[in-house]
Formats: C-alpha cells, structure tokens, sequence
C-alpha cells in the first residue's frame, strides 16, 4: 500500500508532471484498502504485525501517508472518523496525529477553509470558533487549548 500511494507522485519528485485528478482517484482507492484493513484488524500497530515488520517504513508509514493524503474522507464522513476515533480510543492511532489529519481535511477544503483543532503542523484555529475547537479536541482526547493560541480570522 504505501509503494502504490508514494510511486503515483513520482513525477513530482522527477520535474514530470502530476495528473492529480487519477492521483485523487489511487488515493480514495488505497484510502477504502486502509479502511477495510481497518475495520477487519485494527489499526496496524507494532503488536499487530509485529516489531520486525513495524520497522520497515513501508509498514509503519503506508497508512500515515494514506490518511494525510485523504483527509477530507475523514472529515466528510462521520463513519470513517467513528472508526478512526475508536482506533484513537484504544490507543492504536495516535490523537495528535489524528488531528493533524483532522486540520489538514478542513484546510484544503473551501467550504471551511480553517483549522479547527489547532496543531503545530497546520497552525491555530480562529477565536471565533474557539468553543467548538476545545470540543472537538476533548472528542478526540486532547486538552483544550489555551486562549493565547487562538487567532483573531477577522
């Protein structure tokens, strides 16, 4: 899985150019892989498939990389975000990175345009939604944040 999500942005690294439209379309296919992986074993861990095997980046990074590539799959659909949340729950995905992927879904989509759980890779949410932020980041287990790091969006 991770070798099909990272060979199709080859040309990327080599100057070529990107069809991003059948890019879109491997990613929302390795995206239902990872799901159906998901609801069948469990988030792959270390004590899923074993430290030998967890080792290997292609193991321990294939479904990091699937679920940055389709946040807005997460985000638009409350089953999948309820299974990943889960996962997040019995401590097999972990809830900082979930929100990375989480800020990263709401960002690159135009009806939101904004981070909504604050993280260091995406920046602060607006103080305007500053209630639904700590919601949001207590739902997924992490602590508000403070007021300092909100942002006046106006």
């Amino acid at each position: 899985m991770f070798g099909g999500d990272q060979i199709i942005r080859e040309p990327f690294h080599t100057g070529g150019k990107i069809n991003w439209a059948y890019i879109q379309q491997l990613d929302t296919l390795s995206f239902n892989k990872a799901i159906s992986f998901i609801k069948e074993y469990g988030y792959p861990t270390e004590s899923l498939v074993g430290k030998q095997n967890y080792e290997h980046e292609c193991v321990a990074a294939s479904f990091v990389s699937i679920l940055l590539h389709s946040p807005h799959l997460i985000v638009n659909n409350k089953e999948h975000f309820d299974l990943l949340l889960n996962e997040v729950n019995k401590g097999n995905l972990d809830k900082e990175f979930f929100a990375v992927v989480l800020d990263k879904g709401y960002l690159m989509q135009k009806k939101y345009k904004y981070v909504l759980y604050g993280t260091e890779a995406f920046g602060m949410p607006c103080s305007d939604i500053k209630e639904r932020t700590n919601k949001a980041r207590a739902e997924i287990g992490l602590q508000p944040l403070a007021d300092s790091l909100f942002v006046d969006c106006d």
